[in-house]
C-alpha cells in the first residue's frame, strides 16, 4: 500500500491504520495514496493509473487546489480536514462499455446509502451524479448539494481504467463558513450544505470512508439492473418536473417531467408539449429539479 504524508497537522490527519481495520472490501481502499494537498485528487489518479496501479486505489486530500466536477465547472474545497475529497481507479474491462455505464450508477447510489445508513435520511440522487437533501415539504429554494461526483475513464496502452472522483460535505458547517467573503458565503450556504449542517452531529471519516467503500464494493458485485433499481429508487427527480437546459447554447432551456432512467444511465423525460418521451445524456444538458 502506497502512502504519502506532507506534513499533515494532527488535528487534520485521517487515520490510515482506524479506516483500514473498517474495511471489509477486496480491494477498494486496500492500496491508498494520502496526501495533504493536490491540485485533483483526478489528476493524481490519472498518474496512478498510468503507472498501473491495483484496481481500487483511494487516492485522498486533505485539500485540492484546483478540484472539478462535471463540465470542468470548479469544486470547492470547503473545511480542511473536515470532509472527504478522493478518487478511486478502477480497471475496466475495454469490451464491457456496461461497466463504465455502471461505476456512473454506483457510485452516487453508494454515497447516498452510506449517508442515510449514517443518520441523513433526507438524501437523494440528483441525476446524473450528485447528491442533494430535500428536507420534508421542500421547495426548490432549500434543496442544497452535499456532494458531486465526477466519472471518467482513461486509457493507458491496451489497459482502460475508470476515474470515479468525489467530494462529500461532512463536519464543515457552510451557514458559519469564514474562508469565503460574506457575499460568497452567503451564495455558498445557499446552495451547499454537510452532514453537519443537516444533523447538528460530526461524523468519523475514517469510519464514513470505510463504510462508503465497503458498500460500493457491495453494489458494484450486482448486475447493472439491480444497481439501476436501487438507483432509480433513491432518485429525487423522477415525477418531478424539471428544467432542461441543453449544452448548446443555441437551444433554449425546456420543461419537462422526468419519469425514468435507461439501461445506459441516462434520464428519460415526458415533454410538457406533448411529443413524448426523450431521453437525456448527462454531457450534452444540465437539469434544474422544480421541487415545490
Amino acid at each position: 500500500m502506497e502512502q504519502y504524508y506532507t506534513q499533515c497537522p494532527s488535528e487534520l490527519a485521517f487515520s490510515i491504520s482506524r479506516f483500514q481495520e473498517l474495511l471489509k472490501t477486496k480491494n477498494i481502499g486496500r492500496s491508498l495514496v494520502y496526501r495533504e494537498q493536490v491540485e485533483s485528487t483526478m489528476d493524481t489518479a490519472k498518474s496512478q493509473a498510468e503507472e498501473k496501479c491495483p484496481t481500487g486505489t483511494l487516492i485522498l486530500a486533505e485539500e485540492q487546489t484546483k478540484g472539478r466536477g462535471r463540465k470542468g465547472r470548479a469544486w470547492t474545497s470547503e473545511g480542511k480536514g473536515k470532509s472527504l475529497y478522493f478518487t478511486i481507479v478502477f480497471h475496466l474491462n475495454m469490451e464491457k462499455a456496461s461497466e463504465l455505464i455502471k461505476l456512473n450508477l454506483a457510485i452516487p447510489l453508494a454515497v447516498t446509502l452510506t449517508l442515510k445508513e449514517e443518520g441523513l435520511k433526507t438524501c437523494g440522487i440528483k441525476w446524473p451524479n450528485d447528491v442533494w437533501v430535500i428536507p420534508e415539504q421542500s421547495t426548490s429554494s432549500n434543496a442544497k448539494k452535499i456532494s458531486g461526483m465526477l466519472i471518467d475513464s482513461v486509457q493507458t496502452g491496451e489497459s482502460l481504467f475508470g476515474l470515479a472522483g468525489v467530494g462529500i460535505n461532512l463536519n464543515q458547517s457552510f451557514a458559519n463558513s469564514t474562508s469565503q467573503a460574506v457575499e460568497e458565503k452567503t451564495q455558498l450556504s445557499n446552495i451547499a450544505t454537510s452532514y453537519f449542517d443537516e444533523t447538528n452531529k460530526t461524523v468519523d471519516r475514517e469510519k464514513f470512508l470505510a463504510h462508503f467503500c465497503n458498500t460500493l464494493e457491495a453494489l458494484l458485485g450486482f448486475n447493472q439492473k439491480e444497481v439501476l433499481v436501487l438507483y432509480k429508487a433513491n432518485d429525487i427527480l423522477l415525477g418531478k418536473e424539471v428544467t432542461v437546459i441543453p449544452s448548446d447554447s443555441k437551444t433554449a432551456p425546456y420543461s419537462a417531467k422526468a419519469v425514468g432512467i435507461s439501461k445506459f444511465g441516462n434520464l428519460l423525460v415526458e415533454l410538457n408539449d406533448g411529443t413524448g418521451v426523450k431521453e437525456l445524456v448527462a454531457e450534452e444538458v444540465s437539469i434544474r429539479p422544480v421541487l415545490n
